[in-house]
């Protein structure tokens, strides 16, 4: 079974380093309870496919890793 997995990166110029609570607290003000995350992994870079889309499974290798 896959876990709920949700993809943030920072817009360009701007520091992205909010507490891992803060940023909880506001998913679970804008999602059901089922789709909010059960953790939080912060990455310097989005984890990007030759096409530019977000690769899923480089990032869910990173995160096992840890």
């Amino acid at each position: 079974m896959r876990s709920v997995r949700g993809k943030a990166s920072p817009l360009a110029g701007f520091a992205f380093s909010p507490p891992k609570a803060a940023v909880l607290s506001f998913v679970k003000s804008k999602l059901a309870g089922y789709k909010t995350p059960k953790r939080i992994v912060q990455v310097e870079k989005m984890f990007r496919a030759p096409n530019g889309k977000t690769d899923s499974k480089s990032a869910a290798a990173y995160v096992a890793s840890l």
